[in-house]
């Protein structure tokens, strides 16, 4: 790809990023309808709650840091590792600070014990959304869109 024109390498980044964000909402929505289909209007209930929770720890594991960082990384290419191993250290750490807040934060909710499971294991997701939002600054200062999509694609579907 180091061939193409400026434009068409701008073209097929918009494309795939364009393809990754509609792809992942398919998904999103056939998991809908399995999903509610299978749990009934209260198991869904339960299932939008332990995303809604997970939700709200995610929006703190970015805080605008990829975009200081994709910033930070165009200007100065020589210091991309650097720049990467940080922003990794950073969200590594403030994912496992932020998961392990909300575990604990759920002994203080009214939910069910079922609910609170569900819960706990949802906070995972808050690392491994730290984690996926690191890698996706990485793809987007090399340009890589195309690896972007394929880890949104696989990370979706799993």
């Amino acid at each position: 790809m180091k061939s193409l024109t400026p434009l068409l390498n701008i073209g097929l980044n918009t494309g795939f990023q364009a393809l990754s964000r509609a792809a992942t909402a398919i998904i999103a929505l056939l998991l809908t309808r399995l999903l509610a289909a299978k749990l009934g209007l209260s198991g869904y209930g339960d299932y939008q709650i332990v995303i809604a929770y997970a939700s709200f720890f995610w929006v703190f594991t970015d805080f605008g840091l990829n975009i200081l960082t994709v910033r930070e990384m165009s200007s100065e290419p020589k210091k991309i590792q650097n720049y990467f191993s940080s922003l990794l250290s950073l969200r590594t750490t403030l994912g496992l600070v932020l998961m392990t807040i909300a575990a604990v934060a759920l002994t203080f909710l009214p939910y069910k014990p079922e609910l609170k499971l569900a819960l706990t294991i949802g906070t995972a997701t808050i690392f491994l959304q730290a984690l996926t939002g690191t890698c996706g600054a990485i793809f987007q200062v090399k340009g890589k869109y195309f690896y972007f999509f394929l880890a949104n694609l696989i990370g979706s579907l799993v």
